[in-house]
């Protein structure tokens, strides 16, 4: 049988990929996220922008 340090140690080994690709998820759907979010935004300010053109134009 293994000893008891071995047998963390192998542990530690075999959750380590685990860990990682559990991150890189994290990552991934992070950004994915903060991309929709950019574009609603931008699409946001772009009327935001339009309404005080339009606004400028009426009351000018």
């Amino acid at each position: 049988m293994f000893n008891r340090r071995r047998l963390r140690s192998l542990s530690r080994i075999l959750v380590l990929p685990y860990v990682v690709f559990f991150l890189m998820a994290i990552f991934k759907y992070a950004e994915k996220l903060n991309k929709k979010l950019d574009s609603s935004y931008s699409r946001r300010l772009k009327t935001q922008q339009k309404v005080i053109v339009n606004l400028f134009l009426e009351y000018s």
